[in-house]
């Protein structure tokens, strides 16, 4: 990148300068600008990819041979004419690949095509292929560019349009061949159906040929379809569509038609040739599935309204659940705090130890009883996707424990910048259990450390993680998070200091 924001490719070469001791003392080296170079390599390589777009896309068959008549390059049509694969030809000797063209005319005219350069055409017969060969041979700077056609007499053509009418009526799908004009209302008239054509429509060859393709329309073909296969057919394009006809015994069918123009030697349209498919089956599968679709989709509105009324159920039952046991809790507390304080004096120090207990175990019962409500509120919620600062979430925990327990010393380390994808809500409820957690396993310690942090995980994804760090503190396990960003939080507690994180 230049000062001026220009983008511009440079080769680079450098070396290291050493001093008498052999230590490194500097590094020099030169730029050399080369985006011309690469410019002119792109150019040539969109110039050779476009060049052989064309030659492939040709019907003339095209090979290329070097000096030493090697094959250097084979268009497709090329590997059909030949019968053989370029993969096989590429880099092989013309004369040893294809020997009986040795001593012909082929040979010779290629030869003093490159001895003169000057361009050949010439036709020539090759035994081996039966086929006779229009040859346009052309000098180049590598060796000669061959283009050539396949001109095998007109007898052997018509033997070839005779096996063809044959293979086209046997062929499953319908062929109907068309005159190219009149373009009237009427329609073009029909020269020729295969066999497919009576089998579907019930029609036989005498009922179509001379006829139009109206013979075949009905209530419900599409107008609009029929306007543009028209519209097509008036500029000589090839069109393709689905379109509803009508057998002759009124039976509705669906049928893919593709339709193109057929061009004599001189280029002049003469005919159209259609081949059409029975897709009636395939069109009542897709409005089978349409069906099914509207159906499914019903059905997952009313699974999303049952799921919607038991969540709203669950949270009635949550907050009727917590409102009854709050309740009792609320009394059990009461008592056992005013048991103490009318008679405190007379209550045996194990009984204050059980009094003691029952006040653990209700401030338990309320923590309970809040998460309670807390899932059954988060259950009712849509899920948010959105970006969190969970550095900003974790220290709002902190300052909830230390407003709690003022009195704690507890040292508390959270790392910068901790940012997740996610619902904050749910975050939040994932972070609060993680701290609390360690808030509580280190109220015991006098010198207690806490760290809130990130690292990357053996795949790459972010694990974010809260340790513990307290002496003679021991915990035989660690638990993992899935949290909805798709990150890993992990939980890890150990009687000593993490190497490496946190410092």
């Amino acid at each position: 990148m230049t000062a001026k924001g220009r983008r511009i490719w440079v080769r680079s070469i450098g070396e290291a300068v050493r001093d008498a001791a052999g230590k490194i003392i500097r590094l020099q080296g030169a730029f050399q600008d080369i985006s011309e170079q690469k410019a002119a390599e792109a150019h040539m390589l969109a110039l050779e990819a476009r060049l052989i777009t064309t030659l492939e896309s040709i019907t003339d068959g095209f090979y290329l041979v070097d000096k030493d008549w090697k094959f250097i390059y084979l268009n497709g049509p090329a590997e059909r004419m030949l019968k053989r694969r370029r993969e096989d030809l590429l880099d092989k000797n013309l004369w040893q690949e294809f020997p009986e063209a040795a001593g012909t005319r082929i040979e010779r005219e290629f030869h003093l095509t490159v001895k003169e350069q000057r361009t050949a055409r010439f036709e020539a017969f090759y035994q081996p292929l039966d086929t006779w060969f229009d040859f346009h041979a052309y000098p180049t700077a590598a060796g000669l560019a061959v283009y050539f056609q396949d001109t095998t007499q007109r007898r052997t053509e018509q033997a070839q349009l005779r096996l063809l009418e044959t293979a086209v009526s046997r062929l499953n799908d319908i062929v109907v061949i068309m005159e190219a004009e009149p373009f009237d209302e009427q329609g073009r008239r029909i020269v020729f159906v295969n066999d497919a054509f009576e089998h579907h429509t019930g029609y036989s060859r005498e009922d179509a040929i001379g006829n139009t393709p109206r013979l075949l329309w009905g209530p419900k073909t599409q107008r609009a379809e029929l306007d543009r296969i028209r519209a097509a057919m008036t500029k000589w394009q090839a069109v393709r569509t689905e379109i509803v006809i009508y057998t002759k015994a009124g039976k509705e069918l669906w049928l893919e038609i593709d339709i193109a123009p057929i061009a004599d030697e001189s280029g002049k349209f003469t005919h159209w040739v259609a081949v059409e498919r029975d897709i009636t089956e395939r069109r009542q599968q897709q409005q089978e599935i349409l069906s099914l679709n509207s159906e499914l989709e019903e059905r997952v509105l009313l699974r999303t309204a049952q799921l919607a009324a038991a969540n709203k159920e669950l949270e009635s039952f949550a907050y009727s659940v917590s409102h009854d046991l709050r309740s009792p809790l609320n009394t059990v507390d009461g008592f056992s705090q005013l048991l103490l304080k009318i008679d405190g004096e007379h209550v045996s120090e194990k009984g204050k130890h059980y009094l003691e207990r029952i006040g653990v175990g209700v401030k338990q019962m309320g923590t309970l009883i809040e998460g309670l409500l807390t899932l059954a509120h988060l259950s009712c919620e849509q899920i948010k996707s959105e970006k969190v600062d969970l550095s900003a979430v974790a220290r709002r925990i902190e300052q909830d424990c230390r407003g709690r327990e003022p009195e704690r010393e507890a040292q508390v380390h959270i790392q910068d910048g901790l940012s997740a994808h996610g619902d904050p809500r749910l975050l939040s409820a994932v972070f609060q259990n993680l701290l609390a957690n360690a808030w509580k396993f280190t109220s015991r310690q006098l010198l207690a450390r806490i760290d809130v942090g990130s690292e990357l995980g053996a795949d790459g994804d972010t694990i974010f993680l809260s340790k513990i760090t307290a002496p003679g503190l021991t915990w035989p396990s660690h638990t993992n998070f899935l949290a909805p960003s798709n990150a890993f939080i992990r939980l890890g507690i150990s009687p000593e200091p993490a190497l490496g994180w946190p410092p």
